[in-house]
């Protein structure tokens, strides 16, 4: 790479002002003395006379800069709508969390039903199974006063196979 290279290299970066201060200052000092640098970076300043940077900057309307200034740096009161993305989250919150108490309220009525039956399942079975093993099974209804709404009771006495065994079943 020859010295001259760089100046090659750089005319574009000249030409669109991108050079630092030094570096700016040694390819302006070349220019004088390159015609070829010269003619290059002439050529390249007219292409990109068209594009925006080759235009004056428009100037601003008059109090625009103090106006974004004070809607930056005022500390005004906070807007309704400005809270409503939280409001809605803390009731999506609220709401899933009492769907959530009430599935596991739900849930622990459901388990001790499930456990009552069972219970229930268990005993019947129980019962059942004295009853299919006995021999002979007498059942006996009683009635009469002292139960709520003059209610029945019924009795299941079941004869064991075998000598003269006998149980309450408990039907």
């Amino acid at each position: 790479m020859t010295p001259h290279d760089w100046y090659v290299d750089n005319r574009l970066a000249f030409a669109t002002r991108m050079l630092e201060g030094k570096e700016e200052s040694l390819f302006a000092n070349h220019l004088s003395r390159c015609e070829e640098c010269r003619t290059a970076v002439a050529q390249l300043e007219q292409d990109l006379t068209w594009l925006p940077m080759g235009a004056a900057p428009v100037p601003l309307r008059p109090g625009l800069t103090h106006d974004l200034m004070q809607g930056v740096l005022r500390r005004g009161r906070t807007r309704w709508w400005q809270w409503t993305p939280a409001l809605a989250a803390a009731a999506a919150l609220v709401v899933a969390l009492a769907v959530w108490t009430e599935t596991r309220r739900e849930i622990g009525g459901l388990r001790s039903a499930l456990e009552a039956r069972q219970g229930r399942l268990r005993a019947t079975e129980d019962s059942l199974s004295a009853i299919l093993g006995a021999e002979r099974v007498l059942q006996e209804t009683v009635r009469g006063p002292g139960y709520k709404s003059g209610g029945t009771w019924s009795s299941t006495i079941c004869r064991l196979r075998g000598p003269a065994r006998s149980t309450a079943c408990g039907l």
